[in-house]
């Protein structure tokens, strides 16, 4: 099943959600973002941004981005040996993210990936299938707060996923949630919880293919399990 919803290839980016300013001292789960491994568009120099191409399997994990997943996932969990509960994993519903999600899942033993298009990378309009050199030039008008026309608005992909955030927060207390994305998408996230203008994500170091990175992390003092 896949849940949350996005403007997809219909161009417009006003926001719909109702996203609360995020505070990081109230969150009660913590938060690990994870890019998906390197993909055959990867390889290929190619924006696939949109469905359906981003749902075809033909544009999923390499054999190497396969191994980049399982390494990662082994590193990570042994890295949180000492939690014996399992993650929660969502995934943008591409093909390679849920490839990737379903690698850590296996790794790490987690119930069934769940899968939400509030992940999905940032729609780069026009430049979907087109070459991955198009990346300056959005990113060259995000530093400007000047979003390139047609593209997604890096303010859009923040209340997307802020806004699932806000549900997972209802959902859950005091897990670890794997978000499995795209680039960009995680990228701005990362900004937003770091509490930065998020049109200032690439001033952040880029998370590599397979990368998983912490959002934040639970203060071990408060007791989460009251109330």
């Amino acid at each position: 099943m896949v849940v949350g919803k996005c403007a997809g290839s219909g161009g417009s980016w006003s926001s719909t959600y109702d996203v609360p300013v995020l505070d990081l001292s109230t969150l009660e789960n913590s938060y690990t973002v994870m890019r998906h491994a390197q993909s055959r568009p990867n390889v290929a120099g190619l924006i696939v941004c949109r469905a359906p191409a981003g749902l075809d399997p033909a544009n999923g994990l390499t054999e190497l981005g396969r191994r980049q997943a399982r390494d990662s996932a082994s590193s990570w969990a042994a890295h949180r040996a000492g939690d014996a509960t399992p993650p929660v994993i969502i995934s943008s519903d591409f093909s390679r993210t849920t490839e990737t999600a379903e690698i850590l899942r296996e790794v790490t033993g987690a119930g069934p990936v769940r899968l939400d298009r509030r992940l999905r990378e940032r729609d780069f309009g026009g430049f979907d299938g087109g070459p991955a050199s198009a990346y300056d030039q959005v990113w060259a008008r995000d530093a400007e707060d000047a979003t390139a026309p047609g593209v997604e608005p890096t303010g859009a992909v923040r209340d997307r996923v802020l806004s699932m955030i806000t549900d997972l927060e209802r959902e859950h207390r005091g897990r670890a949630i794997v978000l499995v994305s795209h680039g960009d998408t995680s990228q701005i996230t990362q900004a937003a919880f770091a509490g930065l203008p998020v049109h200032t994500h690439r001033t952040l170091p880029p998370l590599g293919n397979a990368e998983l990175r912490a959002l934040n992390v639970l203060d071990p003092m408060i007791d989460r399990t009251a109330g």
